[in-house]
């Protein structure tokens, strides 16, 4: 998906949702309207799809539609997402969470709305329904913590779990792969227990991007997040880059997907197909830099040291000369 370009006669591609007018509202600010409600109905409940809406002839404005769902034993919420403005390499994303009224123990839960905006870089698109699910999670833990901090009569006081130091076969101070961000290491597993219901979660910091997520610890599986690759795995993935590939064929969501894959074998295939045309590009950069802190921390080096080891690999490799 290009976003604000399209040349003449291009026909929309399928998976495409076409919409008569951009979606925002009077302000021009991103709206999740009917005529988007329409065109996603037979999408079902999870979904990422792009948008576009010619504009006048040849010209096209692009973006994309997110939807997710969170259920939980209390209730369903359901998050939607409208990105259509581009600054750089953010998109910016209007994001509506929902869940409706309900009963929870002796409590009344009303029916919750709300709207955000978040920036966050185009290499994170095709993640958006993790996302998404993930901000309803994070909207029902407030929702509890905001039941559990009314006074209750005769209610016994609840007592915070003991912190654990592993779980799921990962522990704190491990470094880690999760395949949307890259390279990030577990600082603490947090559990608590709020108003009957527990949450756990892994928490997990990715230097290279200056940022500190929360997974669930029963997602790890679900997101793809593994150990870093052993020493046999390393020597395969560095053996991958003496090959050559003339061409790199894939579009752009295609290439993203093997990025996020987190597959260390797919990252060094990347590396090497992309490596005489795309050497100077921001996805490039992105793919080299993952590569090699696996690398990095897999062999104990210092990451200037990888780089130097990937260099060397390429030298080896039967590419034609740039």
């Amino acid at each position: 998906m290009v976003f604000g370009w399209s040349r003449n006669g291009t026909k929309v591609p399928l998976g495409v949702v076409q919409l008569a007018s951009p979606p925002v509202d009077e302000w021009g600010e991103p709206l999740w309207n009917e005529e988007v409600e329409a065109a996603t109905l037979t999408r079902g409940s999870d979904f990422l799809a792009p948008l576009l809406v010619e504009v006048s002839p040849g010209m096209c404005l692009g973006g994309y539609l997110a939807k997710a769902q969170y259920r939980n034993a209390v209730r369903d919420y359901e998050a939607s997402a409208v990105l259509v403005t581009r600054k750089n390499d953010d998109l910016q994303a209007t994001v509506f969470i929902s869940a409706p009224a309900c009963t929870h123990g002796d409590s009344e839960w009303q029916a919750h709305t709300q709207r955000l905006t978040a920036s966050l870089p185009k290499e994170h698109v095709a993640n958006m329904v993790h996302t998404l699910r993930g901000l309803c999670e994070q909207a029902h833990a407030q929702q509890l913590l905001k039941a559990s901090s009314k006074p209750a009569t005769g209610a016994e006081e609840e007592i915070a779990a003991p912190s654990v130091r592993e779980r799921n076969g990962f522990a704190v101070n491990q470094f880690i792969v999760y395949p949307a961000h890259g390279v990030g290491e577990i600082l603490d597993i947090e559990r608590q227990t709020i108003a009957g219901a527990e949450l756990e979660l892994f928490v997990i910091n990715f230097a290279d991007e200056g940022m500190t997520l929360r997974v669930p610890t029963a997602k790890v599986a679900n997101v793809g997040m593994r150990k870093i690759s052993d020493a046999a795995q390393v020597d395969a993935a560095l053996s991958v880059l003496t090959g050559y590939e003339d061409d790199l064929r894939e579009q752009t969501i295609e290439l993203l997907a093997r990025i996020e894959s987190g597959d260390i074998l797919e990252l060094a295939r990347l590396l090497r197909e992309m490596r005489p045309w795309l050497r100077r590009e921001e996805m490039y950069k992105t793919v080299l830099n993952r590569f090699t802190r696996e690398v990095a921390i897999a062999r104990g080096l210092d990451i200037e040291v990888a780089v130097s080891e990937v260099e060397r690999q390429f030298s080896r490799s039967s590419a034609p000369a740039e």
